[in-house]
């Protein structure tokens, strides 16, 4: 946007939409592999643990979406130009591609629990530790870090959705919609709110908001692990 104006770059984006459509439609239709009816979505919703998997997914769409109104304009603050900037937000992109592999390991090998209370607690604190850098470098570095963060949580929350897809033989292809919705809700209200928020206050109101949402789902989570302990020493 910088180089060539705001107007290039979604005209460009655009074009590129276009051209995946046109590649997708070449593609030949496949065959459901499962029977979809009209009222599975109603048999989706009547499992809690859909929708704890779709705000898994919608917490991260959230903060990033926060960080990514709020950070770039910090660092314009800050007297950063915009290839550092840049620079900065695809190295968290890269980490935190990277940490979902790990993750999604975790995740087979002890649970979906365990990666996820791991990535909500150190979310809580980077995302409250956002509100105090004066310094580019201190900003960029825990920018940097909250990305593999929250990518943690994808794998966990995934696999929550697919386990109830699953078990109620249902097509996976709603998780990925589900997926999709959950983000892109998420991410709308994180850019848009933490803006909002951001203009009537100051940038550490949202961020900290935002860091209260994680501890209250990381407190939501531990209160279910204890459910569970005692439900097991109770069958035991």
């Amino acid at each position: 946007a910088e180089v060539v104006g705001t107007e290039g770059v979604f005209a460009a984006l655009v074009g590129l939409a276009a051209v995946l459509a046109g590649l997708t439609l070449r593609e030949p239709a496949l065959p459901p592999a499962f029977p979809v009816e009209p009222g599975d979505l109603r048999r989706i919703a009547t499992d809690r643990r859909v929708y704890g998997g779709m705000w898994l997914i919608a917490f991260p769409g959230l903060a990033f979406g926060v960080i990514n109104v709020l950070g770039p304009l910090r660092f314009d603050e800050l007297g950063v130009g915009v290839g550092a900037i840049a620079a900065v937000f695809l190295i968290a992109a890269g980490a935190e591609a990277a940490i979902s592999p790990l993750a999604g390991r975790l995740s087979d090998r002890h649970g979906p629990m365990a990666p996820m209370r791991f990535g909500l607690a150190a979310a809580m604190l980077l995302l409250a530790a956002l509100t105090l850098p004066d310094e580019a470098l201190l900003l960029a570095a825990g920018i940097v870090l909250i990305g593999p963060t929250l990518g943690t949580l994808w794998a966990p929350a995934l696999s929550l959705v697919s386990d109830v897809l699953e078990s109620r033989s249902l097509d996976p292809a709603l998780g990925y919609g589900l997926s999709n919705l959950s983000w892109a809700a998420g991410a709308a209200l994180g850019a848009s709110g933490g803006a909002s928020l951001a203009d009537a206050t100051t940038d550490a109101v949202p961020y900290l908001v935002v860091a209260s949402l994680a501890a209250l789902t990381l407190a939501a989570a531990l209160r279910g692990r204890d459910r569970a302990l005692v439900r097991t020493s109770t069958a035991h």
